[in-house]
Formats: structure tokens, sequence, C-alpha cells
């Protein structure tokens, strides 16, 4: 029989009809405060049923829980469903039935009819509470025009619902806020600040918004339901090629270069936060908190990071503003975000994977992220310079917009020349090369710069084409010892004894003797007398001194 679970609970003798009744209520406290979930789910967390009592219940309905293979959705189903018929609406693949120790979070209800046969049985009802056993795991679930179909993911500010609108018969994703709270709040006026940043974007890679308000004090927004899954889930279960993640990029580029161009900064880019629908279009998702340059905004914003609290993902964010070296996240700022997303979708983990948060925030802060073809050897050369590009720790030698990114992209699936050159040795170049303009007359620094930038490009070149480049290293090497030199001549020791030490990872024989001789000296001058004299003895012991 189809009895509804509030009434099967009793009639099985596992609660009293006081306790259903109080779980009702608390169903009932908790949905006025924009949280909704299913009978079932609130008498586990109360401890008067296990999962697998709820499930054996369920069974006494004619329904059962199953969980999509895939993305993990639960859903309601009808007994022992057709597998072509009952498939995930999010992702379409398979419904399995459910481990033994699978927490209840059902999203959908797949069954026929059966809310049609719950309110039948709520009109033959002899009293308000049994009534309330029968119907209520279905009635609270309106939230104004809404019904509430389940859960889909939960933040640190509010919970997104799959729910049916029913005047307009179509599905929306409503996102409330996670508790109510004083109009004056900072969560609220994020909150707020979310639906007035997408309001503005009108993109079709940019997930719309359609209805913003407030419902018996609990704020809320209604947007565009995306059944699919987010780009971490989807890469390795629909088995996406490099090409196929680059077209997706580009569109992902072209979305924040649109809503940076409206001055919205998104701040928290990351794999979960790009969904990818059956046809494999993707959609930029939850900007709640998006940064708005342009209006009244600005200084709202301003207010609410005056605390100097670190907004966003870490292993997504860019490593200038972990370290307090821009004054918020800005455009350049999500160009790194956008990268680091593509390099894990390429790689498999994040540009800096640490265990956790400190030792994350400690490595992009302090370090470059390893080269992506260094953890997944089949990435394209050039492909790979463009993701290396994006995810350049100095943002100077970064893409300047999501604009840039995607061209390169572009130009990358049409086989055409890219304009990303970042390599492990151009990365170490960049930082050594400006060091002579530090203090070497202008004459020294223009020769200098363009021999070594020679050099650095020919050897860029030699490893493209997987030779053995070591004559160009001991030239590189050898322009960067001279560089050294000029800098210990114009007073600068300390960017002469970093540049030398880079040097010595090139050079041998009487070139390294020299360079060591050299730091020896950088290092005296700046009271690292123990250090200098290890140079010296190293020096010996390899070669007669210049």
């Amino acid at each position: 029989m189809n009895h509804a679970l509030g009434d099967l609970v009793v009639a099985n003798g596992l609660a009293d009809a006081d306790v259903v009744t109080k779980a009702i209520e608390r169903q009932k406290a908790q949905a006025r405060a924009g949280v909704f979930k299913r009978l079932g789910e609130i008498l586990v967390e109360e401890g008067v049923l296990k999962p697998e009592q709820v499930m054996k219940l369920l069974t006494l309905q004619g329904k059962e829980i199953r969980v999509c293979s895939v993305c993990f959705a639960q859903y309601n189903v009808d007994q022992n469903p057709d597998p072509e018929k009952t498939r995930c609406a999010r992702c379409g693949h398979a419904l399995v039935l459910p481990g033994k120790n699978e927490a209840l979070q059902v999203e959908d209800d797949l069954s026929t009819g059966s809310g049609a046969r719950t309110l039948e049985l709520a009109s033959q009802a002899s009293s308000e509470s049994e009534r309330l056993r029968i119907v209520g795991d279905l009635s609270l679930r309106r939230f104004g025009p809404y019904e509430i179909l389940g859960e889909v993911s939960r933040g640190g500010m509010g919970i997104v619902y799959k729910a049916r609108q029913a005047d307009l018969e179509r599905f929306i994703a409503l996102k409330v806020l996670l508790a109510p709270a004083a109009s004056g709040d900072d969560s609220v006026k994020r909150f707020r600040r979310e639906a007035r940043a997408v309001s503005r974007l009108r993109h079709p890679n940019i997930v719309a918004i359609h209805d913003v308000g407030v419902i018996e004090g609990v704020n809320y927004f209604s947007m565009d339901y995306v059944e699919g899954l987010t780009l971490d889930q989807a890469v390795p279960t629909e088995s996406l090629t490099h090409r196929e993640l680059a077209e997706v990029f580009v569109k992902v580029c072209d979305a924040v270069q649109y809503a940076h161009q409206q001055g919205v900064v998104h701040r928290d880019l990351k794999p979960r936060n790009i969904l990818l629908d059956k046809r494999r279009q993707p959609t930029v998702i939850d900007f709640g908190i998006a940064r708005i340059h342009k209006g009244e905004e600005s200084s709202e914003h301003g207010a609410l990071t005056k605390s100097g609290e670190i907004l966003g993902s870490p292993a997504y964010l860019a490593p200038e503003y972990i370290t307090g070296d821009v004054p918020d996240y800005d455009p350049v700022c999500d160009v790194w975000s956008l990268g680091a997303c593509l390099y894990s979708a390429l790689s498999g983990r994040a540009p800096h994977a640490e265990a956790d948060t400190i030792r994350i925030i400690r490595s992009a802060a302090t370090a470059e992220a390893p080269d992506v073809r260094s953890i997944a050897r089949s990435v394209d050369r050039d492909l790979a310079r463009i993701v290396m590009t994006a995810v350049e720790r100095d943002r100077k030698n970064r893409y300047r917009t999501a604009g840039e990114l995607g061209l390169d992209l572009r130009r990358w699936l049409d086989g055409e020349q890219i304009a990303g050159r970042s390599t492990p040795l151009a990365r170490w170049w960049q930082r050594v090369r400006l060091k002579v303009a530090l203090g070497a007359g202008l004459m020294a620094s223009v020769a200098l710069i363009w021999s070594t930038g020679y050099y650095s490009y020919r050897l860029v070149e030699a490893q493209d084409a997987d030779s053995a480049p070591d004559l160009l290293r001991e030239r590189l090497g050898a322009q960067s010892v001279r560089l050294g030199e000029v800098l210990l001549q114009t007073g600068d020791a300390k960017s002469a004894e970093q540049v030398l030490s880079d040097a010595l990872g090139l050079i041998r024989g009487a070139r390294r003797v020299q360079a060591l001789y050299l730091r020896a000296k950088a290092r005296r001058a700046l009271g690292k007398t123990a250090a200098a004299d290890g140079d010296e003895r190293e020096a010996a012991a390899t070669g007669k001194a210049p």
C-alpha cells in the first residue's frame, strides 16, 4: 500500500504518534527558515530511525531510494524501476541502490502518481494529526509559488534546491539564505549582492536569475536549473578530451570576460562553479562573493571585506591575493583562477595541491605552480604553455584578460601560433633578466637583455624539439654570470647572489668556478661569511681560481 511515511512509522511501532508529530513540527519550523527536508531525513537526524529503516519503510510504499552512479544524486523511485526510463535527471546516468551507510539527501521523486495518491489518503484522514502524518512530507515542501523537490548543494551562505514552479510549469534552482538574519547583517548583504550581480548579466554561459525576493522572512532568488555535472565530476566521467576541454574553456572565458566588461568579478571560479549540461555546454554559477565595480555596490563591498578575511577557495585563488599584494580580487586574478581550473581539468589536481588549507596558501604564496606536463605528460606543449601563462605567479607575465586567454585557446584549436610562451626556463629567466635594470647602465641593460633574451628563446625552441640544449644552457648561464658581475659592480649584492645561484644550475667547468667566486664576494658583502667560505672551498676544489 502507498501509505505516507509518517503513518507507516507509527503503524510499524517504530515511534509514537507524538514523536512523529513533533518531527513534523520541526520540519515546519525549518521550512519557515528556508531549510526544506523530508520527514525521513528529520527522523534519521533525531535518531528515531536509521537510514536502513527508512528504506525498508519506503518498500512498503512501493518505493525505494536510488543513487546516481556518477553524480550521486538521490531519488525516490518506484520499486524495480525500468532502468531505461528511470535515469538521473542531472546527468542521465544509471541509478543504483545506495550503500548501507549512505546519508539521506533525496533530490527528487521520480515515482509516478505518488503525490496524487498521498493527497487522496489525506482527504480520508479521520483527524488533523493523522492528516499531518500523511501529507506533512509533501505540503511542507511549499515555498511561495515553488515546490521544493530536493537539495542540490549547500555552501557557507546558502542552500540551493531543485524546485518546480507550478504556474509556469518549469524546474528552477532556488537559492535561499542559510538562516534568517537582520537586514543589516553581512550575510544578507552578500546574498543580495549576488542576486544583483547575476541579474545584470545576460550571457548564454552564465546562470540567469528569474526572481528575487523575501518570503516569510527568508531571502531567496530563483535561477535556471542546469541539468548536468560540475566540471570536476564531468572530466573523469565523461572522458573529455583535451580539445573538448579547450572548447569548453573558450566559452567559459567568453562568459567571464563579459562579466568583467559589466563590472562584475567572480572571485570564486573553481571546477565546482562550472556546470556542464548533457550537450557539454558550460554554465558559470555561484556569484556569491562576486565584486561589483560599478555604482553604489563598490562602497558596500569595501565594508564587507575590510576585516581582511580571505574569500574564496584557496586552491583556486590567485597568489597575489593570498599574499596581500593586491587590495582585492580583480579581473587578472580571475584569469589565474580560470587557468587553475583548466590546469585541474587537464592534470587531475589544482596547481597547488596540498593536504590542507594552510599548506595550500603557503605553497601559492611562495612557489610557482609545477609545469602541468610534469603531471600529465600527454598535454600538448602549446596547450601547456597557455595554461602555465594563465597561472603565472607574476601577474605581469599573465594574460591580462579572460578574453586574451580564450583567444589563445582558439588559436590552439585552430592550429595557429599561440601568444603564451611560458615554460619552466622562460619563467626562471623572466625573474633573472630584469635584475639588470636595477643597477646597470642603459646600454649594458639593452645589450644583456637582448642577448640573454635571444638565448632564452633559442633554449625554448630546443626544448620544444626534444633536443638536448646543453650548449644553449651554457651560453645562457654565461650571460647570467656576466649579469651577476654587473650587479656586484653596481652594489646590488642581494640580486647578484640570486642571479649567480640560478646560473650555477646551468654551467660547468671554469665558468662555474668564476660564478662561485663571484657569489662568495656577494655573500661576504651581505655578511654571510660561512656561506662565502663554502663557495670559495668549492671553487678551489673544482679548479684554479680565475
